[in-house]
């Protein structure tokens, strides 16, 4: 059995966002839609035991779930957290293994500008559409995705640039 993890993709994660980040998100989506040979298929997350199989911090809502039969929705979801952790510069969820189960069952993930002002409401959607509990309601697989991210990183790109959020820096008082 396997799964989609960081591990398993030979790209950099920047914490400190900018430039760097918006690059290894665009050849994370060129990954996903094939160009580097990352093919998602359908396959069960659950061994002959029942029990879970699967990184934690990766893993979707159905997997906890314990549900029989998983599609490559799972992977999608996968995705969608590598992506926020990209672009956040933190995976949504943490704790331990109950609080992390729990978090990804029942809980939206923070959202990504608190800790990525800049980040645009596009790109905040995009995670929302990737991360979606009910698996019915995400891209359909990575290929999908990954033109997703990328049409959402082209439109970027064609935007003029933007100056970044400052810190307001308080006169100090005599």
């Amino acid at each position: 059995l396997s799964e989609v993890t960081p591990g398993d993709l030979s790209v950099s994660f920047f914490t400190n966002g900018g430039a760097e980040a918006n690059e290894n998100a665009i050849k994370l989506a060129r990954m996903v839609t094939g160009r580097h040979k990352i093919i998602a298929r359908y396959r069960s997350y659950h061994g002959a035991t029942g029990q879970v199989m699967g990184t934690l911090k990766y893993m979707a809502p159905e997997q906890f779930r314990g549900l029989k039969e998983i599609d490559l929705r799972a992977d999608v979801y996968a995705l969608g957290i590598m992506l926020y952790q990209m672009l956040a510069g933190r995976v949504p969820f943490s704790g331990s293994d109950f609080e992390l189960g729990l978090a990804h069952v029942q809980y939206a993930p923070p959202d990504p500008r608190q800790f990525a002002p800049d980040l645009p409401e596009s790109l905040v959607e995009l995670l929302e559409y990737a991360l979606a509990k009910d698996p019915e309601a995400r891209p359909a697989d990575a290929n999908v995705l990954g033109r997703l991210v990328e049409q959402a990183f082209q439109a970027l790109e064609e935007e003029p640039p933007r100056a970044p959020a400052l810190p307001v820096i308080e006169e100090p008082t005599d």
